[in-house]
């Protein structure tokens, strides 16, 4: 896939790229116009003949309707490792119109970074770690277990977390991290 040519395509490239989802950009024929890197690393047989066929046929509904769609596996056919989130874009590639796809594949993260935590709200490194456990559901005894540490502590960090963050019960934790977009902070170094 090559990157636009031009400015406006090149900055939408590089926020398509840090995005840690997979996310590929097809025309109204079916065609794989842009793919980002977590699109690029998928497995092969992630678009083979089946999946890639659900998608061609549901592309004119979405951008007839100008509305979102999602596909579950489901309905991409029993080989599908996948859902996919099709979204119509406003703009043009080549005079075709276009959908912006969203892979959803369960080992993609669904909590923010720890980098991001500890930027934005001032925690530890252990509180940005706490965090990013809590909001991909593990217990406060499991997150004990995992760090190696006490219930007790857990408790302590979560309490320093509340007052950082200015929630005051982790339901609202949760939700506030949900909020937050999930981006990648580090980029792999380029020769």
């Amino acid at each position: 896939m090559q990157q636009p040519d031009d400015p406006l395509g090149a900055v939408l490239a590089e926020v398509l790229e840090i995005m840690p989802r997979a996310v590929a950009v097809m025309d109204e024929a079916g065609e794989i116009l842009f793919r980002n890197a977590a699109a690029a690393g998928l497995p092969r047989d992630s678009f083979n003949p089946g999946v890639t066929l659900a998608l061609r046929r549901a592309i004119p509904a979405v951008l007839e309707r100008k509305e979102m769609r999602c596909l579950t596996r489901a309905d991409l056919g029993r080989s599908a490792q996948h859902a996919v989130m099709m979204v119509p874009l406003r703009v043009r590639a080549n005079g075709r119109r276009c959908v912006a796809m969203w892979i959803l594949h369960h080992a993609f993260p669904l909590a923010p970074e720890a980098d991001t935590l500890v930027r934005l709200f001032g925690l530890s490194r252990a509180e940005a770690k706490l965090c990013v456990s809590i909001v991909l559901g593990q217990s406060l005894a499991e997150c004990a277990r995992g760090g190696g540490i006490t219930v007790a502590t857990v408790r302590s960090q979560l309490n320093k977390i509340f007052a950082k963050t200015g929630v005051r019960r982790q339901a609202e934790l949760v939700a506030l991290l949900r909020r937050i977009p999930v981006i990648k902070t580090t980029r792999a170094a380029t020769a």
